[in-house]
């Protein structure tokens, strides 16, 4: 039986499983998944814009949203996504 792959943060003591992360209203991000394949660099940066004008903030927290990877960049955009359209979808069967 092959040994388990385990993850570097395994070895720092950390868990097997990526973090959750949870923004200021108790929002949790959802992970990636693999059907959600990341679009080129400038797509992602055009869709992650509006995501951020949509959000209203000030410019220094624009700023630091902007800095942010392109991984955490995708991941917060299909969670803000995911929850939008599970919203839309729970206030239409009512």
């Amino acid at each position: 039986m092959p040994a388990k792959r385990r993850s570097m943060l395994c070895c720092l003591g950390g868990a097997d499983e990526t973090p959750e992360i949870v923004v200021d209203n108790n929002m949790i991000l959802q992970t990636i998944k693999e059907e959600d394949p990341m679009p080129p660099l400038d797509e992602l940066n055009a869709k992650f814009e509006e995501l951020v004008e949509e959000l209203d903030l000030v410019a220094q927290h624009k700023e630091r949203m902007f800095s942010l990877s392109p991984e955490k960049k995708w991941q917060i955009y299909c969670s803000k996504k995911r929850v939008s359209l599970k919203y839309m979808y729970l206030v239409s069967s009512k």
